[in-house]
């Protein structure tokens, strides 16, 4: 009897874990990817602007978004020297329409935008950045056309509590259009505008 029970005991174990696998839950591959996998009705990613800009600034750059694309810089500019109460920089890159050459290089910018508290501090470091201008350190006084200037080519705004300053590179076009952009964001009312060029001289507005 003993013998017949210790046969029985394979068999009911094995019809037992038989069951057991029938009754497990399949889980197709579909649902298994599904949580790491792409997923087409994601929305679209969009560009958010950082925490910090002022309205007038933010106002710009969202502007320009349809024609630029945008990068924050880190290079130095003699402005950083004075005491702003703001400092934004950001590389604009022209945006290259999708049937151009991929060798096709568009218009690009470096700007650099500061913001003073009053109308005394935005001229002295205006003053300031005048009496040491360019690689070779030049001396320039407001209204004063120079040609011997070792400098990128360049323009700036200067509005009673606002500098911006932009470089670009030699023999590209499309600055005059960016100026028109600053303009058109900041307003006609600015206290100086230059202008520098490729061949090292300055001309004012």
């Amino acid at each position: 009897m003993r013998v017949k029970i210790l046969h029985i005991i394979p068999i009911v174990l094995f019809l037992s874990c038989n069951k057991t696998e029938k009754n497990q839950e399949v889980i197709s591959f579909e649902e298994l990817a599904g949580s790491t996998g792409s997923d087409s009705t994601a929305p679209a990613v969009t560009y958010t602007m950082p925490a910090g800009y002022t309205p007038e600034f933010a106002t710009f750059v969202t502007h320009e978004l349809p024609a630029y694309d945008t990068i924050g810089h880190k290079k130095i500019h003699p402005m950083d020297r004075f005491g702003f109460s703001h400092s934004y920089k950001l590389d604009f890159k022209e945006k290259i329409p999708s049937n151009q050459p991929a060798e096709t290089s568009g218009f690009s910018a470096s700007v650099y935008y500061y913001t003073f508290s009053d109308t005394l501090k935005t001229q002295n470091a205006f003053y300031n950045w005048l009496d040491c201008f360019g690689k070779n350190c030049a001396e320039i006084k407001p209204g004063q056309s120079s040609d011997e200037l070792d400098a990128l080519p360049s323009s700036a705004f200067v509005y009673d509590t606002t500098v911006i300053a932009i470089e670009y590179v030699c023999g590209q076009n499309g600055w005059k259009t960016f100026e028109d952009s600053v303009i058109a964001n900041f307003g006609k009312k600015y206290r100086y505008r230059f202008n520098t060029n490729c061949k090292g001289s300055i001309n004012w507005k």
